[in-house]
This record gives C-alpha cells, structure tokens and sequence, in this order.
C-alpha cells in the first residue's frame, strides 16, 4: 500500500542526505488532496505532482525522466508535504504489557482472593499491618493510648517478639511507621496551636520511639535520627 507512513520508510540515509541539497518551490494544494511544486535540482527544476487520498498516495508523478518508481525529487516534496500538513502518521502508543499478576488479579474471584489473604497474613504480619494502614478509614482525633499502641503494632508487625533488631529491619520500621503517623502528624497540624494536646502526643512518640532504639541492640542510628527530624518539625 502506497501510504504515507510506508513511502517515507523508503526514504534511505543516502536519500536523505541528498534531499537535503534539494530546494522546492511554489508548493501548494491545487485541489483537495492534489499538491504541486517545483524542485530545484542543481541547475534543472522539475515538476512534481502527488495527489494523497485518506493518507495515500493515489497517484504521483515527476518529470525529471527517472526509471525509478519514487525518485528523489518526488521523496523531497512528500517530506514536505507532511511537514506542511497534518499528514504526518501518528506514532502508534506502545501499551504497556500487563503483569502476569495483574492478569491474574483480574480473574480471581473476590471471595477466593479474600481467602488468600487471610491465609497470607496469618503468616506474614508485616504485609498485614501495611494492609490495614493502607485500607483501614483513618480517625481524625488520636488519643495517647491510642497513639502508643499504633506505634507498637506497628513495630511488632516487623520484629515479633524479639528483642534484638536487624539493621536491615529498622529500614522496614522506619518506612512503616511513617505510614502509620502520617494521620497522627495530620491531626497533630490541625491543632497545632492546642499546646496541650499536641506536646504530649510529640513526646510520647518521641520517648516511645527512643525507648525502642535504646532497647533494640541495634547499631543502626536511622530511627533515631527519625526522631530527632521530628522533634525538629515540632519543638
């Protein structure tokens, strides 16, 4: 098929560089669809025509006397025209190839899916608390107590009952606990002015947090550099 997009991929690096020294002319649309010029080949002119329909090149034509189907001169008005024109061939969006998962996501049944969880978090209390943080309807008020616990399943979801702290887990407390403040210091903001609300929440996160630290074994000074960004923000 004689398309646009096809034509100009006939255009080879050598065409292109001789098009280059190529000068149109007086390029116009004479009708709907029918383009004429002029292109100036060193020292001849020659008279071209192409006439496109619904972004094909229905008939095309070149009086230099070329054996060539598409010669150079014809090659240099159609770059022009699509340059001049909205006829340039749109470039096809590549769609990003789904996911096994995300396939596999799609054709699960809810209730099957749900099962799986469960199962899943009965095992797994890190992916279990990232869940509810991410899903669970987040309150607008948080209490001491409140706040106490929130940090220490928090903690637990990661360690269990150890005592001793990896460094590579205190990365993973980090980053879950600042999902599950994240409400907290929300709501600390809106009452920013209420001193006696708000500076005994921050302490007791603070004094929770370097507890923990302290107690954890860990050489890792990540958290308590976390602490000290907060008490920062807030002092």
């Amino acid at each position: 098929m004689n398309t646009i997009e096809n034509l100009l991929k006939l255009i080879s690096s050598q065409n292109k560089r001789d098009i280059k020294k190529l000068e149109i002319r007086e390029l116009e649309e004479e009708k709907k669809g029918n383009f004429i010029a002029f292109v100036d080949d060193q020292s001849n002119s020659y008279d071209v025509n192409i006439v496109i329909k619904n972004k094909e090149v229905t008939s095309h034509s070149c009086d230099c006397g070329s054996n060539e189907s598409w010669c150079i001169h014809q090659k240099k008005m159609l770059e022009e025209i699509v340059k001049l024109t909205s006829l340039k061939p749109v470039k096809k969006t590549r769609i990003k190839k789904e996911k096994e998962s995300e396939t596999l996501l799609k054709l699960i049944e809810e209730e099957d899916l749900r099962k799986w969880l469960l199962d899943f978090f009965n095992t797994n209390r890190e992916a279990e608390q990232y869940f509810m943080l991410s899903f669970s309807q987040k309150q607008k008020e948080y209490s001491l107590d409140e706040v106490e616990q929130l940090i220490k399943d928090t903690i637990t979801s990661i360690i269990g009952k150890k005592r001793k702290v990896e460094i590579s887990e205190v990365k993973k407390i980090i980053d879950l606990l600042q999902i599950a403040l994240e409400p907290v210091f929300a709501y600390i903001d809106c009452i920013i002015k209420t001193t006696e609300i708000v500076k005994p929440l921050i302490i007791r996160i603070c004094d929770l947090l370097l507890s923990f630290h302290f107690n954890s074994g860990t050489t890792s000074k990540r958290l308590e550099k976390y602490v000290y960004a907060i008490i920062e923000k807030y002092h």
